[in-house]
């Protein structure tokens, strides 16, 4: 019995040290807490086995083991918990898929991969809501912004709407579209579904700040001004 209880010493030792590891914020690998979990699985048939045999050869055994088994079943509680907050904070970060570069080229990319779109003026469009941070712009604000010369016109609206229905279309292609608030009249995104450099930025992130060499969005002579904004942090 003494290897037994051995055992059942590291095993509650080892899940106890990673607990701990987890709630003081140290990185844990999320496979090691499910092969542990799945220890504490068959290590609990063993326990049962024991059981049996202990109630057959000592009742003062028989009384250690149940202890011994209400602290594994807390153990495995806390370890249930553990998981289910790791697998939710996976999940999290994985629902920021979208990465957008603004310093030099603006570019999106999703999974790792550039994101296609059909129409330059359709990547403008995405580009000047990722710039405004989450603030609702009118159409007017917008069409003004990306045909600078051009006189507002039926023809010109006509192609603005043109633009967000390819957007929505391209940014569904990729099931990013809860990125995209269409409301009437109006759009814009929640800059808490992307990862962004810009946004990094004003976070005063180092990685951001060392990445900024002096250019923003240079495609757009609308992107100037945020250029010249940046240059002064």
């Amino acid at each position: 019995m003494g290897g037994l209880f051995s055992k059942e010493q590291k095993i509650l030792d080892d899940a106890l040290s990673h607990v701990g590891e987890i709630k003081n914020g140290l990185p844990v690998n999320a496979g090691h807490f499910e092969a542990l979990v799945n220890e504490y699985a068959l290590f609990l048939e063993e326990q049962q086995q024991i059981l049996e045999i202990s109630d057959k050869a000592s009742v003062g055994l028989l009384h250690e083991q149940k202890n011994k088994a209400v602290q594994i079943d807390g153990l495995k509680s806390e370890l249930h918990q553990v998981m289910e907050n790791l697998h939710n904070s996976v999940k999290t970060s994985q629902e920021k898929k979208v990465y957008v570069q603004t310093f030099g080229n603006f570019e999106v990319f999703v999974d790792g991969r550039p994101l296609r779109f059909a129409r330059t003026k359709t990547k403008e469009l995405f580009a000047y809501l990722v710039m405004r941070r989450g603030a609702r712009c009118n159409n007017n604000e917008i069409v003004a912004a990306i045909w600078e010369n051009k006189p507002d016109s039926p023809t010109l609206q006509s192609q603005y709407r043109h633009l967000v229905s390819d957007l929505t279309k391209t940014l569904k292609s990729v099931n990013a579209e809860d990125v995209l608030i269409k409301q009437r009249g109006s759009l814009a995104i929640i800059p808490e579904k992307l990862s962004c450099d810009l946004y990094d930025f004003f976070t005063a992130d180092t990685d951001a700040v060392s990445n900024y060499m002096g250019e923003f969005m240079t495609q757009y002579s609308w992107a100037e001004f945020i250029n010249a904004r940046l240059d002064k942090m």
